[in-house]
């Protein structure tokens, strides 16, 4: 089970656990069983014309997207919170961005256009406030992103690569103007259609790359303190048996 993935579930006090058994305890503390699937494309916070896969980590289209389409992650990073990555996979995608977004970003937009979003897209240039970074001329189909927000504001990394090739550190941004919560982000605006899919690795697999040693070639020690995944809202619900309750598990 992976790191991204776990959480605790608790309703009304009462904990879900995997087993059923029944027996009499002693006072003790209990936890709750992890569950999958805590952080995620958001199912509310879309375009209603892009698809979600059951597991809300792939988004999809069924037909041609002719303007623009969007959608942020549940889950932000907030002010002095941490450094995180993330990658996504672009299949068969001939135009996108992905990157991060304030809840600002309306979901008609593609990425990059504001200052309260940076991306990188389908040519695997860093697009921020309208400025576009050099492109490669065979990306490969997986971007990382790094998100350093442990000062006032964030600071992102991009990572790609030429098909076949080591990864590059492509852009580096620090987004001045924004110290509010930012998601990560994806738009598409695409004219492929069915197949097309953008499949989200917050580290439930193994990373296509190792993005350390290529932040540091574009900033030296820029990769220290850095987390692979994103956070997770994990605190341990706790329910509290007196002795002599009889429990079913």
């Amino acid at each position: 089970m992976s790191l991204f993935g776990k959480r605790y579930m608790a309703a009304k006090g009462l904990a879900q656990w995997t087993a059923s058994v029944c027996l009499i305890c002693a006072a003790s503390v209990l936890h709750a069983a992890p569950t999958d699937g805590v952080i995620f494309w958001s199912d509310t916070d879309k375009n209603p014309d892009l698809t979600l896969s059951a597991d809300q980590l792939t988004v999809s289209l069924t037909g041609f997207q002719w303007e623009e389409k969007a959608v942020r992650g549940n889950r932000p990073i907030n002010p002095g919170e941490g450094f995180y990555y993330f990658e996504v996979t672009n299949t068969l995608s001939s135009l996108f961005g992905v990157g991060v977004a304030t809840d600002a970003v309306p979901l008609n937009e593609l990425g990059g256009f504001s200052p309260n979003m940076a991306t990188i897209n389908q040519e695997a240039r860093m697009v921020y406030n309208g400025s576009f970074s050099s492109h490669l001329a065979n990306p490969a189909d997986t971007v990382g992103v790094a998100v350093d927000y442990r000062g006032a504001h964030p600071i992102i990394h991009f990572i790609a690569a030429e098909e076949g090739s080591a990864a590059q550190h492509v852009g580096m941004v620090e987004m001045d103007s924004v110290s509010s919560p930012i998601y990560f982000f994806l738009s598409v605006a695409d004219h492929v259609g069915a197949g097309l899919e953008h499949s989200l690795n917050l580290g439930g697999a193994a990373f296509v790359y190792d993005p350390a040693p290529v932040i540091d070639s574009g900033l030296f020690n820029g990769s220290v303190g850095l987390t692979m995944g994103w956070p997770i809202d994990n605190a341990s619900p706790e329910v509290t048996i007196a002795e002599g309750d009889v429990v079913s598990l």
